[in-house]
């Protein structure tokens, strides 16, 4: 929300849209990029529209002039969701949009049956497989908790009925499990 209200042109008809789908977070603001889309996804480099604006979130610890927002963005999205935002941008009038996807449809509440038991799942197979994906040294069921906001509960039942039906590999750390994904 910051990056898009520091680099947003505030000429005429101007606006910043920040819409929440139930796949997706869109965030759309006037404008046209001002650096390399590449270059802005890398981070490091900072061209702001709006400095004074940049210097009223910096006091308050949400922007750094850095470069980094984008980057920031990208790796967040792609260790927490396993998957890279969609950045756009479009000319007649100039926007920029960036699409944040979620989980999908898998907020919504769905019964379903394990082992002879009824639970309740936030996050579909596939989508909490890609979460685990995504992460190099595997997961232990609090990393999974964090990444999905599931309890550390269900996140413990749900990568052990995965790691039972053969889709993950366990290995023992400690007292925990470290999961990964089987190739």
């Amino acid at each position: 929300m910051v990056n898009a209200l520091v680099h947003a042109y505030y000429g005429e008809k101007s606006e910043v849209r920040i819409v929440l789908k139930s796949d997706s977070l869109v965030v759309v603001n006037s404008g046209s990029m001002l650096i390399d889309r590449d270059i802005a996804i890398a981070g490091g480099a900072s061209e702001t529209r709006n400095p004074t604006l940049m210097r009223i979130f910096s006091f308050i610890g949400a922007s750094d002039r850095a470069g980094s927002g984008l980057f920031d963005i990208w790796l967040t999205w792609q260790k927490v969701f396993g998957r890279e935002p969609v950045l756009s941008e479009s000319h007649a009038p100039s926007t920029v949009k960036i699409e944040l996807p979620l989980l999908g449809n898998t907020m919504n509440k769905v019964k379903e049956e394990r082992n002879g038991r009824e639970v309740t799942a936030r996050v579909s197979d596939d989508d909490l497989l890609n979460v685990i994906a995504s992460s190099l040294h595997g997961m232990l069921a609090k990393d999974v908790r964090d990444a999905t906001g599931m309890s550390e509960r269900s996140a413990q039942e749900r990568v052990k009925a995965l790691a039972d039906e053969g889709k993950l590999r366990k290995v023992k750390e400690g007292r925990s499990f470290r999961y990964f994904v089987r190739e």
